[in-house]
């Protein structure tokens, strides 16, 4: 039947599309439903220690398959991952300060929060590979930030004053070094295990699979936590407005960075690989430590998660870009 081979192929599109952007899919779902839902499950939210022990996990099994070794070239040259260190933890959150202020509190702040966590281990070195990139110096770059994180982010949050009244600077640092730091540490001991190191080499994949679960969780309860707030400004056209004008800072911010470190990278010297490095590992943010410090520091988790959102569909245009441009396939 002449109708059969098409049925096929649509289903075929079809299951692909979902394997490709069952995330991205599951992210609107879960935002949706935590937002309509919120009082009812909030309750699942106020489970004690299920969003640390979520996080936790999720940082253990995100860093297990990364070797140490594939960061060796990086190391012996650091100027590159140091740039975009610099921008990630300097440039950027001063801008978001910039641009937050101008935006208003209510999303405001929670922008300014996204802009001081570390590079995301998740999309920085696929992106970097995806362009052409040397993606050894994002893998340096998101190992950097995420293990210094636990004072970068409270010092970031004290100079801007978003330190809200009750949240004990001291125990924000501790807390993200047991869990973010820790994790991460722990991780790379159990890789000096022999069959450790290769389950998680040959599992990467699934393990990835796991991680993104993972972070779905994490934005699940952010939306419930977030539902009372982000219903009431959506009332109103102001509120509409307030979201508008956060998105569009969102994606302003992370595509200048981007274009920042590729430019400044060329300025400086480096080859069209590490400067393709540079700008996505500079210009990219972790949705997990992200919406942790949000939470837990009372903003609206919004503003990360669009930058999360926007930062996979703008890179993704973006390697396109650098790809054909550098003639490659």
């Amino acid at each position: 039947m002449p109708g059969v081979p098409r049925a096929t192929e649509s289903r075929r599109a079809v299951k692909q599309f979902l394997i490709d952007r069952w995330f991205l899919i599951g992210l609107t779902v879960l935002v949706v439903v935590g937002t309509l839902l919120g009082p009812a499950l909030m309750p699942l939210a106020k489970v004690p220690g299920i969003k640390d022990v979520n996080l936790f996990l999720v940082m253990f099994f995100m860093t297990l398959p990364i070797a140490l070794a594939q960061m060796q070239g990086a190391i012996s040259r650091p100027a590159p991952a140091a740039l975009a260190v610099a921008i990630s933890y300097g440039l950027l959150p001063a801008v978001a300060w910039g641009i937050g202020s101008l935006i208003g509190p209510s999303y405001g702040h929670g922008l300014m929060v996204a802009s001081i966590v570390p590079c995301t281990q998740a999309s920085a070195a696929v992106w970097t590979r995806k362009a052409g990139g040397n993606d050894s110096i994002a893998v340096l770059v998101t190992i950097v930030t995420n293990l210094s994180c636990f004072l970068v982010a409270p010092a970031w949050l004290a100079i801007m004053r978003l330190t809200p009244q009750g949240l004990d600077f001291v125990r924000m640092v501790t807390q993200l070094a047991g869990l973010v730091v820790l994790p991460m540490i722990l991780a790379q001991i159990a890789r000096r295990i022999g069959p450790v190191a290769h389950l998680a080499t040959k599992y990467r994949t699934p393990l990835g699979v796991l991680v993104q679960c993972g972070l779905l969780s994490m934005v699940f309860f952010g939306a419930i936590e977030s539902s009372q707030g982000l219903r009431q400004g959506l009332q109103t056209t102001s509120g509409w407005l307030s979201m508008l004008a956060m998105a569009t800072g969102v994606v302003l911010l992370h595509t200048t960075m981007f274009f920042v470190g590729l430019y400044t990278s060329k300025l400086c010297g480096f080859s069209r690989e590490d400067s393709t490095a540079v700008a996505f590992s500079g210009s990219q943010k972790t949705l997990m430590v992200g919406l942790k410090v949000a939470m837990d520091s009372g903003y609206s988790v919004l503003p990360m998660i669009t930058y999360h959102i926007g930062q996979l569909f703008v890179d993704t245009l973006l390697a396109d870009w650098l790809k054909r441009r550098s003639g490659l396939k």
